[in-house]
């Protein structure tokens, strides 16, 4: 089990939120308006999906806000918010 610690820190790049915990990272990549993809440090090679690596996906509107107990990343249909301990809630 991944050890994540305090959220520390969060950007914003292109269709990718990178979020920086005491001793781990996560990356949620927003791919359309209803679907997001985790990436965690469970290992150190990213595999591919079968379900979405051949489709291009518009880069969709969203936000994000770093908030003092958690992230909210919102789109159109969808809440994700993420907690210290990497804990998410969608």
């Amino acid at each position: 089990m991944i050890e994540y610690g305090k959220l520390l820190d969060v950007k914003d790049r292109n269709n990718t939120v990178c979020i920086d915990f005491e001793t781990s990272k996560m990356e949620i990549q927003v791919l359309t308006k209803w679907m997001v993809r985790f990436f965690t440090q469970v290992s150190k090679e990213r595999a591919a999906s079968k379900a979405v690596e051949k489709y291009c996906f518009e880069q969709p509107a969203y936000q994000v806000e770093h908030l003092p107990d958690r992230v909210e990343i919102r789109t159109e249909k969808l809440v994700v918010n993420i907690f210290d301990g990497g804990i998410v809630y969608i």
